[in-house]
């Protein structure tokens, strides 16, 4: 998104802004209107609203994709506003994007771990399991082995598994 992005600012400096409105309506010309294709648009109006606070362009790129467009950008600079406004940073494009999770996963959404302790030590457990069947899987001998231990860990474990503290394991 990073790359994208970027290719969309060097693409506003192919545009020079004309006010329409002051504050309000902007129009973002094409810099060589007359060298680009007849079927190509030069030009884009722009609508400064609820006081900047968000920008609408009448290419859509920003409904579409969730990405403002060149045409915002350029108006953006050439009103002097030097941070892109909240409204225009969809949470799928940033660091957190990975909190965007299917209701079966939000346990695992950042906002959540600290309700949960489950994540972690389910995380925990699962990983020291894969490294017991890592090491158990290396022989037949060391399979007869971990099947001993594995069985003797169940039946030691069932009380404890008895008593819940919150969360419930669900199969199927």
């Amino acid at each position: 998104m990073v790359e994208q992005f970027g290719h969309i600012l060097y693409e506003c400096g192919a545009y020079q802004v004309e006010e329409l409105e002051k504050g309000k309506l902007y129009l973002a010309i094409h810099m060589e209107a007359a060298r680009r294709e007849k079927w190509c648009r030069v030009s884009y109006k722009v609508n400064v609203l609820e006081g900047g606070e968000e920008f609408d362009c009448e290419c859509g790129q920003f409904a579409h994709m969730g990405l403002l467009c060149s045409h915002v950008l350029k108006v953006l600079d050439f009103i002097c506003i030097t941070k892109i406004p909240q409204k225009h940073i969809i949470k799928r494009w940033t660091k957190d994007a990975r909190d965007v999770l299917p209701p079966h996963l939000t346990q695992y959404q950042r906002d959540n771990a600290h309700k949960n302790p489950f994540s972690f030590r389910h995380f925990n457990m699962y990983m020291h399991a894969m490294e017991l069947v890592r090491m158990g899987d290396a022989s037949v001998e060391a399979y007869e082995k971990f099947i001993v231990l594995i069985k003797n860990c169940m039946v030691e474990m069932q009380p404890f598994a008895e008593i819940r503290d919150g969360w419930v394991w669900r199969t199927g």
